[in-house]
Order: structure tokens, then C-alpha cells, then sequence
């Protein structure tokens, strides 16, 4: 049974940053790139991306070319991010990275 008057360490992350000093929680907050995030929580929130790349591919009579040409873009995208989450680095289309 843990004891839980003890913090366990695990992975680091941020969740937060704001400018200024003790600005936490009263201004902006600046951009994090989402591989500062927790892992589980990347896996999480990517998951219903990659959800929807395959439903669209499920269909019984598959995708049309025109469909399949907007599709793939987006399909190779979800997969190179599912990748980046794993190896734990930059997602790649992430504007604050």
C-alpha cells in the first residue's frame, strides 16, 4: 500500500509559464510546446486525432481518390506526431516548439 503523505517522483513537466515576476495565473500565459506536457496527457488528447484519421479509412467501400489524396496528408501527420509523443520529442507541427 503507498503511503500517500510522500510525493513519488515521476516525470517532469510544465504546466504553465507567465511573464513577469509573480505573474502565475494573473496574465497571459506564454505558449508551451506540448512536449513539456505529461506524456499520458499527449497520448490522451491525440488520441481522438487519431481516432478520426482511421474512421475516415474504415468505410466499407473505402475512400475515393479525391478523398484519399485530402486524407493521407493528414493521416502521415497523426502518425508522425503519435511517433513524436512515443520518443518523447517536439510534436512536429506544433507552433509553440
Amino acid at each position: 500500500m503507498r503511503d500517500s503523505r510522500f510525493e513519488c517522483v515521476g516525470e517532469t513537466f510544465v504546466t504553465g509559464i507567465w511573464k513577469g515576476y509573480d505573474a502565475a495565473y494573473r496574465g497571459e500565459p506564454i505558449p508551451i510546446p506540448s512536449q513539456f506536457e505529461e506524456v499520458r496527457q499527449r497520448q490522451i488528447d491525440h488520441f481522438s486525432a487519431l481516432l478520426a484519421v482511421v474512421e475516415e479509412a474504415a468505410q466499407p467501400m473505402g475512400l475515393s481518390q479525391p478523398d484519399f489524396e485530402r486524407w493521407l496528408p493528414r493521416a502521415q501527420a497523426a502518425v508522425e506526431k503519435a511517433r513524436a509523443i512515443i520518443e518523447q520529442r517536439p510534436d512536429p507541427l506544433d507552433p509553440a516548439s
